[in-house]
């Protein structure tokens, strides 16, 4: 019976090592859950700042300059595909 739970213990379904993997996964996630929300709020700013009556000189130019490639004779671009 003892060998029966050391086994398990070490090597079952919920043994230490398994909880261990399981608290790495966590992490991760946990990780990943905040890069998701910090794009999410960007992008929530951004789109506040593109709405009817609330645009920002800086925004309509920024969109401008990516959109239809509009740009300042002293900018420099630098295209990445």
């Amino acid at each position: 019976m003892t060998l029966y739970f050391s086994y398990h213990i070490f090597y079952g379904a919920r043994s230490y090592g398994y909880l261990q993997t399981l608290d790495r996964e966590i992490a991760m996630k946990e990780q990943e859950l905040k890069t998701v929300r910090r794009d999410r709020e960007l992008l929530e700013v951004k789109v506040r700042l593109m709405r009817p009556g609330m645009i920002g000189k800086d925004m309509l130019e920024e969109v401008a300059q990516s959109v239809l490639g509009y740009h300042h004779r002293q900018d420099i671009v630098i295209l990445r595909h």
